[in-house]
């Protein structure tokens, strides 16, 4: 497979070895590595790549040079990868601000706020954003492994430090109210779409007995379940929702803030992305292309991100062939 990465050129002329060989000195030297550590990585002994460094390898050295190229073309791409951001923290865009805003409202005034929508939107971060910016907020994230009264229950008890011990579901919702009453907190469920109905029936006991604000936070399911849906076993979630928030589609502001928090500015690279965040997985598609564009910029020793590094990065992510000439928007 052809690489993305500037290879070392092969060739027999002298001067062409005797350039690959000294590609091979300054890596030893930038890197400090060890004669024996390069001989290892390369796949021959100490001795053999020692003598062919000095030209007084007596075999024909072809394999030698190939391996030493093979070698050469692996630390090239770890330059790249070290010299790019491999994740990123929370960035301020323009929907993250409308979810911390939000969650400062139920937060402030004790209410109950459903954010939702599909994978890759930010929700997760924000929640972990707001967190670690305002006391009494504590997140709880479900799973599939624990979708009943039970789990919920104990997934809640971890998030504020409460040791469930022996206790009986019943025992540990009182455990749970006494934690958090009076506390002016904020819970946040986050993944609530998995939960069953006992389960979310035991959160509201939890919400309405607590006196505390609360954020559920899911794909659409949930909010079909417990927002929009007209089935009366959810009557009583839906009287108490207060605000509801639907994440769809990013916008355009937020590849912007994205792509500028990891060095892409341009406008035609920025528009190259939103098509992009159109994908299922949205913002984690935009992130994940640019964070492996400027692993291929590094690698090639280029200063900036560039249209073609974020369509090659693209064909390397496997959405595209490297002929096709746009991406098309995925509905």
């Amino acid at each position: 497979m052809t690489t993305l990465l500037k290879p070392v050129e092969a060739a027999p002329a002298a001067e062409a070895e005797k350039s690959l060989r000294e590609l091979v000195r300054e890596a030893k030297e930038s890197k400090g590595l060890s004669l024996g550590a390069i001989a290892k990585a390369v796949g021959y002994s100490t001795a053999t790549i020692s003598r062919w460094l000095e030209g007084s390898y007596g075999a024909d050295s072809a394999e030698v040079d190939k391996a030493v190229r093979q070698w050469l073309d692996r630390e090239i791409a770890a330059v790249g990868r070290a010299l790019s951001v491999r994740t990123i923290k929370w960035v301020e865009t323009p929907t993250g601000k409308n979810i911390i805003g939000n969650l400062m409202l139920a937060h402030t005034h004790q209410t109950l706020l459903i954010v939702f929508g599909g994978a890759g939107m930010g929700k997760t971060i924000t929640c972990h954003q707001y967190r670690s910016t305002y006391r009494q907020c504590w997140i709880a994230t479900m799973s599939t492994s624990a979708t009943g009264i039970v789990g919920a229950l104990g997934r809640i008890a971890a998030a504020v430090n409460v040791e469930p011990g022996s206790m009986t579901s019943w025992q540990l919702e009182d455990a749970l109210v006494e934690r958090l009453r009076e506390t002016e907190g904020l819970l946040i469920i986050d993944e609530a779409h998995v939960l069953t109905f006992r389960a979310l029936e035991a959160i509201r006991a939890i919400y309405d007995r607590a006196k505390i604000g609360m954020a559920l936070f899911g794909n659409h399911i949930i909010y079909s379940r417990i927002g929009g849906a007209k089935t009366p076993e959810f009557a009583q979630w839906r009287s108490r929702i207060d605000v509801r928030m639907e994440l769809d589609r990013p916008h355009r502001g937020d590849v912007a803030a994205v792509a500028r928090e990891l060095g892409v500015t341009g406008q035609t690279e920025v528009d190259f992305l939103y098509v992009l965040s159109r994908r299922p997985g949205a913002m984690r598609e935009v992130a994940a292309t640019i964070i492996l564009a400027n692993e291929i910029a590094a690698g090639q020793g280029k200063q900036r991100t560039t249209l073609p590094l974020l369509r090659a990065a693209d064909v390397m992510r496997g959405w595209r062939k490297p002929d096709d000439e746009e991406v098309e928007e995925t509905e």
